[in-house]
C-alpha cells in the first residue's frame, strides 16, 4: 500500500510581529480558518485512488487545487496538532516563541494544549487505520506537525518513508509511505 501525504499549499494569512496570549490564540483560529494562495502545484490520481483530507478548509482547497473536482474523504482524525498560547500574558512575544513553548508543552503532555503527544500518537493511529481501511494507494492532505507524528507512527507500523526530510515541511511537499 501507497500513502502519498501531502502537506497543505501557503496559508494567505499575516500573523503579525509580536503577539500576546489573547492575540497569539485568536490567531492560530484566524490561520485555521484561512483560504490558501493559488499554486501551479497538480498531481494524478491512479483510477480510483481516494483523496482523504481533514476537516480543515485549507486542505479542502488544496485537495481541489491539487487534485481538481475529484471527491474528498474529509476526517478530523487528519487535522493539524492544535496549539493555544502556553500560558495567559499581556507580555508580547514573536510568533515563533510562541509556536516553540507550545510544542515543548505538548511534547511533555502538558495539559494546558488542547491536545498532548500522546493524543496525537494515538488520533495518528486511528488515522492509519481510517487511511488502511479503504484497502487501496491513497492521497491525504494534512498539516506539517501532524505529518511528523503520523509519518513517526507510520514507521511504527511497518511503512518505509520516501523522503528525507520531514522535519521542515514545505507547503505542497509530498512524502510518500509504502507497505
Amino acid at each position: 500500500m501507497r500513502i502519498r501525504i501531502i502537506r497543505h499549499g501557503e496559508v494567505d494569512y499575516n500573523w503579525g510581529r509580536k503577539l500576546d496570549s489573547k492575540g497569539y490564540d485568536r490567531s492560530c483560529r484566524e490561520y485555521d480558518e484561512s483560504s490558501i494562495k493559488d499554486s501551479e502545484k497538480r498531481l494524478i490520481l491512479a483510477e480510483g485512488e481516494p483523496i482523504f483530507i481533514s476537516s480543515l478548509e485549507r486542505t479542502f482547497h488544496t485537495a481541489k487545487q491539487v487534485f481538481g473536482d475529484e471527491e474528498v474523504h474529509r476526517s478530523k482524525n487528519f487535522d493539524e496538532v492544535p496549539l493555544r498560547s502556553y500560558k495567559d500574558t499581556e507580555k508580547k512575544h514573536a510568533v515563533w516563541v510562541w509556536n516553540v513553548l507550545a510544542r515543548v508543552q505538548w511534547f511533555f503532555n502538558s495539559g494546558r494544549q488542547p491536545e498532548t503527544r500522546k493524543m496525537s500518537q494515538q488520533r495518528a493511529r486511528t488515522a492509519i487505520a481510517e487511511l488502511e481501511e479503504a484497502g487501496t494507494d491513497c492521497s491525504l492532505v494534512c498539516h506539517r506537525f501532524f505529518m511528523m507524528v503520523l509519518c513517526h507512527e507510520l514507521k511504527k507500523a511497518g511503512y518505509k518513508i520516501e523522503k528525507s526530510r520531514r522535519i521542515n515541511i514545505k507547503n505542497l511537499d509530498v512524502i510518500e509511505a509504502i507497505k
